[in-house]
């Protein structure tokens, strides 16, 4: 156990190592290959609610591009800049295509919004 997580995959000075793959107490869980403990590079993460999550993750947080198919079937594509989704996403949801840009405005503003971002995720967590 690593954090409240079961993991199984290999461990080097106690620390997850390698290929492997964790359960969190609430049904998270993660496939792919762990440095210092926390996922790094290509990875599969099931969510709670069903959602699938497969790309790139930087210590532990999504970094690069990925897709996310979720329980309904709608499927989004982009990237994520350190856990933030980032440039073009396409969503499709029944044969239905839409994309969006993100952060939305010039970008001078995305300090500003990226701020604004990690506030309300802080709220969020501590509501």
């Amino acid at each position: 156990m690593f954090d409240g997580k079961i993991h199984t995959g290999t461990y080097v000075h106690g620390v997850p190592q390698g290929k492997g793959h964790f359960t969190q107490p609430d049904g998270l869980t993660c496939a792919g290959n762990f440095i210092n403990g926390k996922v790094q590079g290509r990875a599969r993460l099931v969510r709670v609610d069903g959602t699938v999550q497969e790309g790139d993750f930087l210590d532990g947080i999504p970094h690069g591009p990925a897709k996310l198919t979720l329980p309904n079937g709608q499927t989004q594509e982009g990237m994520f800049l350190r856990g933030v989704k980032y440039g073009k996403w396409v969503y499709t949801f029944q044969g239905k295509v839409r994309t969006e840009n993100y952060p939305p405005g010039p970008i001078d503003k995305v300090k500003t919004w990226w701020r604004k971002l990690l506030i309300e995720q802080r709220k969020k967590r501590n509501a």
